[in-house]
This record gives structure tokens, sequence and C-alpha cells, in this order.
């Protein structure tokens, strides 16, 4: 019995550490998503800031011109960071449901395994009490032989 509590302990540790490799893995790469789209969107402003400053410092183009241009760009941009917040929920959402599908299967693997555990003990607790059951009627009959031995050659003579 003491080796399977060791057991269940065993694997109980096993999946917290599963879990805290889960969640840690998750965390890394939210970290590094956040990281690749927040460099992606500076550098669209960084090129977004340059092709504003080259409108606004050519003298060639007209007010309205470069009214035009800049709506352009702006729309662009915006394009650009709603495609970026997109493609980061869709990798987000991602490493998400992987990470729930690790923990599931965690989950059920330690079920089973402290299921297992649970079978074999119920089956050995079976056995033991059939075992005492099994001692005890041999012992009674043992006695019971020998008290009816005892009877048959034993006892007091009757006087007449």
């Amino acid at each position: 019995e003491l080796q399977k509590e060791i057991d269940i302990k065993k694997l109980r540790d096993d999946a917290e550490k599963k879990r805290t490799e889960i969640s840690d893995k998750l965390k890394k790469l939210a970290e590094a998503l956040s990281a690749k789209y927040s460099t992606d969107s500076k550098n669209l402003s960084k090129e977004q800031k340059s092709e504003l400053a080259a409108i606004g410092n050519n003298p060639n183009l007209t007010k309205e011109q470069k009214a035009e241009k800049r709506a352009k760009i702006m729309e662009e941009f915006s394009d650009d960071r709603e495609k970026l917040s997109t493609d980061r929920k869709t990798e987000s959402s991602k490493n998400s449901t992987e990470a729930k599908t690790e923990r599931t299967m965690v989950a059920t693997e330690l079920k089973a395994a402290i299921q297992n555990a649970r079978d074999v003990y119920t089956k050995n607790k079976e056995s033991l009490n059939s075992s005492y059951e099994n001692v005890y009627q041999d012992e009674y009959d043992k006695i019971k032989s020998q008290y009816q031995a005892v009877k048959k050659t034993g006892g007091r003579k009757k006087s007449k």
C-alpha cells in the first residue's frame, strides 16, 4: 500500500512538473510573439513616418495630392497593423489550444494511472480477504476435527 501511495505521489509530481513546463512554454511563446509583433509594428511606424516626411518635403506635390498620399499611407498602415493584430491573435490562440490539449493529455494519463493503482489495490485487498477467509476456515476445520476426535475417544464412563 505504501508503494502505491509513493507511485501515486510520483505521478502527481510528474503531472505538476508537466503543467509547469506547459505554462512556461506558453509564457515564452507569448513573450516571443509580443516581441515579434512589437518589432514589426515599430518597423511599420518608422516606414510610415519616413514616407510621410518625404511627402511633406516634396515641393512638387499640391496640398490635395499630399493629403491623398497621406490618407493612402495611413490606410495601408492601418491595414498592416490590423493584419499583425490578427496574426498575433491567431498564433496566440493556436498556442493556447496546444497547451490546453497537452494539459488534458497529462490529466488523462494521471487519471488512468490513479485508476490503475486503485484497481490493483482493490484486487490485492480482495486477494488478502480471500486468503484470510481460507486461513480462518482451515483453522476452524482443524479445531473442529480435533474436538470431534476428543469427544469420540474420551469422556466419562457411565456407571450402572
